[in-house]
């Protein structure tokens, strides 16, 4: 099997018949540390593509789609000119999930460090897209139900741009449903609602189940969030009364603790799928996850709206490059420094029988302190 590496013609792509004439080659897949992930499944070589001829134009059905790419590469364009190749490329990888762009150095660094589901698009993603464009028409006085529907179609117009990934999915999926309960005025059920996520994307297509691995991690490490937090940090308030902490360092105490607890989550929750796919651990995620969450967000932030001065104010768009650009930095000093304590990598840990059985004795038994799982279990068996 074999990969096809169309980089340079994507704009050629979107529902045309084509000719692709190129060499197939032993692609050095030691350059990452998804190298595992290719040889499971089979993937030894990559064709890499020297011309391309359009052999049928699908022009009534892709019109939508080739004014969507368009604007992305308009975008992709836009962002390297800001920003330059280099931190350009991570631009692109946080803002329209397109990673090929990326520094391979970068991106097995920051898969070393344990933070590479960072710069996949989800719930993080979406919720500051989404404030955003909430704050905008607040602040001109729309009311909630037409923020809702505005946000929604702008979400949609999204989710093209970036091809529909999974994670975004599901995050816009159950940004929906909890914000129709909530102007409904309806009790939501976060099981309930992630189930029905799941089922809507299964729906359009059942293979993304077994070969999607963005959509398997995204919906475990939500699951997780979902059923094993509150367990968990009950216990640990608890052990620790956090009560009696000076309230000047409550709030960092409790957001620090916050963000640990939910990487313990979702590493118990996924590690054997890092497992089956890459074959190697990062224990850095605690320490990177506890650092770069905050950082991100801020990053994400700064970069949206860096775009939106370039059509607005090029004073303000100098300002706020020169903002990221700090974080930028930030970020590059903090993620080696990170990396070079390589003992926190744990590399070619196999997926014995034993990590198994720990991991399904692990998993039933967190879902055991969920209170909120068992008021749920027993609504639905009165009901």
């Amino acid at each position: 099997l074999f990969y096809v590496d169309t980089k340079d013609y994507k704009n050629n792509l979107y529902d045309n018949f084509v000719y692709l004439q190129g060499s197939l080659i032993s692609d050095n897949l030691s350059r990452s540390l998804s190298n595992s992930f290719y040889k499971k499944e089979n993937i030894n070589y990559k064709f890499e593509v020297s011309d391309l001829v359009i052999l049928k134009n699908e022009i009534l059905i892709s019109r939508f789609k080739k004014r969507v790419f368009l604007i992305k590469e308009h975008l992709i364009d836009l962002i390297n000119r800001i920003w330059g190749r280099e931190r350009g490329g991570v631009v692109i990888a946080l803002l329209l999930g397109e990673k090929g762009y990326m520094d391979d150095q970068l991106k097995k660094s920051i898969s070393s460090a344990g933070i590479s589901h960072i710069f996949a698009i989800s719930g993080m993603h979406i919720a500051i897209i989404i404030d955003i464009i909430a704050f905008l028409l607040a602040s001109l006085n729309f009311k909630r139900f037409r923020i809702f529907l505005l946000v929604n179609l702008l979400l949609f117009f999204y989710l093209n741009l970036i091809g529909f990934l999974s994670s975004a999915c599901r995050a816009y999926l159950m940004f929906n449903f909890n914000t129709l309960g909530a102007l409904l005025g309806r009790r939501v059920y976060k099981n309930s609602i992630l189930l029905l996520a799941l089922n809507i994307i299964l729906a359009f297509n059942p293979r993304l189940l077994f070969y999607d691995i963005g959509l398997q991690l995204s919906f475990l490490a939500s699951f997780s969030l979902i059923n094993f937090y509150p367990g968990i940090s009950g216990l640990i308030h608890k052990f620790f009364n956090l009560e009696k902490i000076n309230p000047i360092f409550k709030r960092f105490i409790h957001y620090a603790m916050g963000v640990l607890i939910g990487s313990l989550c979702v590493f118990l929750a996924t590690f054997p799928l890092l497992l089956y796919y890459f074959d190697y651990l990062s224990l850095a995620t605690f320490v990177s996850n506890l650092i770069f969450v905050w950082i991100i967000p801020f990053l994400i932030l700064f970069l949206i709206l860096s775009l939106i001065c370039f059509y607005i104010s090029d004073w303000l768009l100098d300002l706020l490059v020169s903002i990221t650009n700090f974080i930028f930095d930030c970020f590059n000093f903090l993620l080696d420094e990170i990396v070079a304590f390589d003992f926190l990598l744990l590399k070619d840990f196999s997926l014995s029988f034993l990590v198994w059985a720990v991991w399904i004795f692990l998993f039933f038994n967190l879902l055991l302190f969920n209170k909120d799982l068992k008021k749920d279990f027993d609504l639905i068996k009165n009901f």
